[in-house]
Order: structure tokens, then C-alpha cells, then sequence
């Protein structure tokens, strides 16, 4: 029984830190230390029939605690430098995730290596255009001769390879409409604290397809994905059979 009431008090209070308006400060969280040894220390000297009763859950609610804002301040210091924002960085990152393919661009989740300077998250969302791109509302890009670009002009973005880019790097921003996407919190909730822009050419240098277990597994949604893409192009729901055989939902029409 003191185990469930021990687990509970630990989910209880790791729920509690979301409801905080802000994270306590240190002078705060020492005070709570000193009161809580206070209070454990005059539990097992006067309570002895009912000290663990009362002393592990309390322990267990610290612990749930303590954990939750660690993590918490963990996510929120991992951010871009302000000095960073909107400037040219140098980055060498690994592609983290299944990049997204269209005609004009490539975006995929990128785990940082390496930047200078240094105040770039761990982890960011890179844009790589096409070179000759006129914007979202300028036709796509085109070739020197007029023609729409095709995908060839992009190398094969698989995930674990290693790139050293030029981004302009900022802080992830969304439309604040009413019961709208909320772009921020997707990309906060995912570890992504930041955007970047490709600038100039990149360059590759290497690969590391056993960099962690999370690269395998993208790998490996990468070559099914690869597999099932020539039997799928053009078919009505072709994207879909993509969204539901690994989970990448990119070229999901709204209306599916």
C-alpha cells in the first residue's frame, strides 16, 4: 500500500510542477530541502509507528519534484542565443529524422554537433532550399534556362549523415489564430528551439548509421519509405499507405 500511495505522490507532484506560473528559484527550492529535512527528521523522531507510512511518500513527491524541474530548466536553457538570432551560424549536425521532400525544398530535424559560434540549441529544424528559389509565391524554383527544378538538384538526405552548414538560425515563431496549429508548442514539446535557413552550399562528411538506436530506427523508416514510393507515386492514397505504414504524414492532404 505505501508503495501505490509512494508512486502516486511521485506522478502528483511532477503533475503539480506543470501548474506552476514559473519555475521556483534556487533560494526557494533550498528552503523547501531545509523544510522538508526538518519535517522528515521530527517524523522519525516522534511519529516512530508511522514514520515510513509518512516519509516515503513525502520523499517520493520531492523526488517527483526535484526530477520534473530539472528537466524542466534542462529544455528551457537549451535555446538559441539571442546574439544568435537572425545571424549566420556554422553548424556541423547529423540529420536526426525523415526529411521532408518537396520540389522546391528539403526540412528535416537535425541533432547539432558543433556550431560557431557557440549558443545553438541541441537540436533544430533545418530548411534547405533550392538554389535558384523565388518563395512561396514566386512559381518555385527554377533552372538557369526557365524550367521548374526538379528533386534532382537536392543530394540524398538520409538520417545519421553528418553536413556542415551555414544557417541563419531563429527562434521558433507561430501564428497566434484562434484554435490555430500551435506551431510553438510543437516544436517546444519535440526539443526543436530552434529554425535555420541553409545559406551557400553545404557540405558533406560523412555518415553514422549506428549513432544511437533513434538514427537505425529512422534509417529504417528511410529505406521503407524509399521501397514503397515508387509503387505509391500518383496512386490517390498513396500518402496516406506512407502515414500509416511508418508514421510520415508530410504529404498528407489536409482532407485526408
Amino acid at each position: 500500500m505505501t508503495g501505490r500511495i509512494c508512486l502516486l505522490a511521485f506522478v502528483a507532484a511532477t503533475g503539480a510542477v506543470q501548474l506552476l506560473p514559473y519555475l521556483p528559484g534556487r533560494a526557494l527550492w533550498l528552503n523547501a530541502l531545509g523544510g522538508a529535512a526538518a519535517l522528515s527528521f521530527s517524523v522519525y523522531l516522534l511519529a516512530p509507528a508511522i514514520r515510513w507510512r509518512v516519509l516515503l511518500p513525502m520523499w517520493a513527491a520531492l523526488a517527483g519534484l526535484l526530477i520534473t524541474v530539472a528537466r524542466a530548466e534542462h529544455r528551457l536553457a537549451d535555446e538559441l542565443a539571442p546574439i544568435n538570432e537572425n545571424q549566420v551560424s556554422r553548424v556541423v549536425l547529423r540529420i536526426a529524422a525523415l526529411p521532408k521532400s518537396s520540389n522546391d525544398s528539403r526540412q528535416f530535424e537535425a541533432q547539432v554537433l558543433s556550431s560557431m559560434p557557440e549558443g545553438v540549441p541541441s537540436r533544430i529544424q533545418v530548411s534547405w532550399a533550392a538554389p535558384n528559389w523565388a518563395g512561396p509565391y514566386g512559381g518555385g524554383a527554377r533552372d538557369a534556362d526557365g524550367t521548374d527544378a526538379d528533386q534532382a538538384a537536392f543530394p540524398e538526405l538520409i538520417p545519421g549523415q553528418i553536413w556542415r552548414m551555414a544557417l541563419t538560425l531563429k527562434k521558433p515563431h507561430g501564428n497566434r489564430n484562434p484554435h490555430a496549429f500551435d506551431f510553438e508548442a510543437y516544436m517546444f514539446a519535440h526539443g526543436l528551439r530552434a529554425s535555420g535557413s541553409v545559406r551557400g552550399k553545404p557540405r558533406y562528411i560523412g555518415d553514422e548509421p549506428w549513432a544511437s538506436l533513434p538514427i537505425v530506427a529512422q534509417r529504417a523508416r528511410y529505406r521503407v519509405r524509399s521501397a514503397m514510393q515508387p509503387y505509391l507515386e500518383g496512386k490517390r492514397y498513396g500518402a496516406v499507405m506512407l502515414a500509416l505504414a511508418i508514421g510520415d504524414q508530410a504529404s498528407v492532404d489536409a482532407g485526408d
